[in-house]
């Protein structure tokens, strides 16, 4: 992790409040109960035997029976294929859990926005 603290703090708001090996520890207790919870598993990332990333489901919203994902992945690893592959597995997983709505499952498609982005009236006719 220390190798790529620089690599992985411009997207992830955690890596600095991770220091020690308690810090990891506390995550690994946390994914734990996550998925002992039905929260959604957490899954390490190897790549010839060497701990190279992590991906996994950020808390299911149970009561809408929704959720999405996370992960990140060491600078040296990146362009491989590696997390493409792993993403896919993850919305493979998750799509399994669909929307349930009146009695039956939905497919989704969901957007977001940036805050920076603005769309004037004029664009939306």
């Amino acid at each position: 992790m220390n190798t790529n603290r620089q690599h992985l703090r411009e997207w992830l708001p955690w890596v600095d409040l991770t220091k020690s090996p308690a810090d990891t520890e506390s995550f690994l207790e946390s994914a734990i109960n996550q998925y002992q919870s039905g929260q959604g598993p957490q899954y390490a990332i190897f790549s010839d035997s060497a701990l190279c990333g992590v991906c996994g489901f950020h808390p299911f919203d149970l009561s809408n029976r929704t959720g999405s994902i996370g992960y990140w992945l060491g600078e040296a690893y990146s362009g491989k294929g590696i997390m493409a592959m792993a993403a896919k597995a993850l919305v493979e997983q998750g799509f399994r859990e669909r929307e349930y709505v009146n009695g039956r499952y939905l497919d989704q498609a969901i957007y977001s926005m940036l805050a920076g982005l603005r769309v004037s009236n004029a664009e939306l006719k």
